[in-house]
């Protein structure tokens, strides 16, 4: 996935990836790559949800270094569409109370970079709205 240039080839291994209900952490360095190789990529309508799906399924890996990619790439993207995929990825990710914390932060932190943007305070504030129940649901 991070290195095939064929995105219909991506695109079904991303999306079969994506619908399992848990993935190997020992796959998180391939998808975290696939991630840094695929996200930053304007997206074009024929690759369907390949960014969402190649994000979600690295996330499942619950790895650190995917987790950490899909952080670095919510800091250091500069287009609205790409955080909310982000953001939408991180709220719903698996993980314990100090990943979900730890996600939650960063998701603040993207809106501290971007103070004017109205429709990104909307959809930070729905991310840690949820985040938090997460939170306290698993009291």
């Amino acid at each position: 996935l991070a290195t095939v240039d064929c995105q219909p080839l991506a695109g079904g291994a991303a999306s079969i990836l994506a619908r399992q209900p848990v993935l190997s952490e020992k796959d998180g360095d391939a998808l975290g790559s696939a991630a840094r190789r695929w996200v930053p990529l304007s997206p074009r309508p024929e690759w369907g949800g390949l960014r969402e799906d190649i994000v979600c399924a690295a996330l499942k890996t619950k790895a650190e270094v995917a987790r950490q990619t899909v952080l670095d790439l919510l800091r250091a993207s500069t287009d609205a569409q790409t955080k909310w995929l982000l953001i939408n990825a991180l709220r719903l990710s698996p993980g314990d109370k100090q990943w979900l914390s730890r996600a939650r932060a960063d998701i603040l932190a993207s809106q501290k970079a971007s103070p004017g943007d109205q429709e990104l305070a909307r959809q930070v504030k729905l991310a840690t709205q949820w985040l938090e129940s997460r939170l306290t649901n698993d009291e």
